[in-house]
């Protein structure tokens, strides 16, 4: 799976310490982790182009977004997949 991460890699995600996470993956689980809305609309389009590429399928009405920190309430442009 490293070589999947280092060949699609797009420096979009948040550092924690000196490492860069843009996304988890866990069995067919996966967390997109992003600073803004806008890097997180371009990481939706890259997982969308990957998924085409190699046949996934998404399911979007068990997928949510989720907004932390100062701003949480604050009204967010929505995201496509």
């Amino acid at each position: 799976m490293l070589w999947l991460v280092r060949r699609h890699s797009i420096g979009l995600g948040c550092w924690l310490g000196d490492v860069l996470i843009g996304c988890i993956l866990y069995a067919d689980d996966i967390v997109l982790i992003s600073p803004t809305v806008h890097s997180l609309q371009i990481m939706l389009g890259v997982f969308a182009s990957f998924a085409q590429e190699v046949d996934i399928k998404f399911n979007s009405s068990k997928s949510v977004v989720m907004r932390v920190g100062t701003r949480f309430k604050l009204p967010c442009k929505p995201v496509m997949l």
